[in-house]
């Protein structure tokens, strides 16, 4: 034992010869290695000699470097690993991802890799979830946390029109045209950021919260923002056609007079009868996905003034008319 407590000092005094030695004996000496190592790991606080290695694609991932969402989507790949460890080695990784937008909401989310044996990578695994911003991984080396942490960032990549055109095509004719006023078909923004818009819209379909119901994911998937705004959007059309059919019966009922004036755009021409053209429910439906209906039928007051048609009289926002003119993609 004094041999073994002689040699651990010497040891600790010159770790790289203790790293050698161990290199050497692997695990063909178990117990002799183990005790070895418990005793010069209490005698040294920190690890000697060894570096994180993050790489992704084959290449090393340097501090402040961008990694990117491909526009699938899908997460990049990241392989963790220890340059100078072995087998008698145990490694411990953290991944932490976190984003804030500029209305302080933020999205966040940390992969963890425990005893993971030091001549071993490990690939991160988010097991399906997307996520991005400021990127961080610290370390354990045989139980001793590192100080030499790695930050990076994870970025994403529009997808092409047409993927977007596909996975929308669910959703009813005037689509296209509600993502290029929403967004101009686009998830990110220049520098591959979530896009936002005022007061509080993310992505494609610009939700804003209570709407993101899948959380993060509408932030980074951009098939995940898609599908909420459609479901957003579909929950809005039964409220929106019994709004205009409340107010063409109030319109009949006050004698059909004066006469429901068209709406036309570069898409859309809104016309009552129809005669071909596109029907007004669809311009409540439309407006609703920006809050409030289109068509107002004012009713008249006997005696002080006549019922008139009011469209867009609820706020003037004009969207409808924006969606109508946005060219798609």
């Amino acid at each position: 034992m004094e041999n073994m407590v002689a040699r651990a000092v010497f040891f600790s005094k010159y770790p790289q010869a203790f790293f050698a030695l161990v290199r050497t004996c692997g695990r063909r000496h178990t117990g002799s290695c183990a005790a070895l190592a418990l005793l010069v790991l209490a005698t040294t606080a920190t690890a000697s000699g060894q570096s994180l290695v993050v790489t992704s694609g084959g290449s090393t991932v340097s501090q402040g470097n961008t990694l990117s969402i491909t526009t699938v989507p899908s997460m990049p790949s990241i392989v963790l690993s220890v340059n100078g460890g072995t087998s008698c080695d145990s490694v411990s990784y953290a991944v932490s991802v976190s984003y804030t937008d500029q209305a302080g909401q933020q999205t966040s989310a940390t992969y963890v890799a425990d005893n993971i044996q030091g001549d071993q990578s490990v690939t991160v695994s988010w097991a399906g979830i997307l996520e991005g911003g400021t990127v961080t991984v610290s370390w354990q080396f045989d139980g001793v946390n590192q100080s030499s942490t790695l930050g990076f960032f994870i970025n994403g990549i529009n997808p092409s029109p047409s993927a977007i055109d596909a996975y929308a095509s669910s959703g009813p004719w005037f689509i296209r045209n509600m993502i290029s006023q929403e967004s101009s078909y686009r998830q990110y923004d220049g520098f591959g950021y979530p896009l936002w818009g005022a007061p509080d819209g993310i992505g494609l379909m610009q939700l804003e919260p209570p709407s993101r119901i899948s959380l993060d994911q509408d932030y980074w998937s951009w098939p995940a923002n898609v599908a909420d705004g459609l479901t957003l959007l579909n929950g809005k059309q039964p409220g929106a056609y019994n709004h205009w059919q409340a107010q063409l019966s109030n319109w009949v009922n006050d004698g059909s007079s004066p006469a429901v004036p068209s709406t036309y755009g570069t898409y859309c021409a809104f016309q009552y009868p129809q005669n071909g053209g596109d029907y007004y429910g669809d311009a409540d439906w439309i407006h609703a996905y920006n809050g409030n209906y289109f068509t107002l039928w004012v009713r008249p007051v006997p005696g002080v003034s006549p019922g008139y048609w009011s469209m867009d009289g609820y706020n003037n926002s004009g969207y409808v008319q924006k969606v109508c003119n946005a060219v798609p993609q």
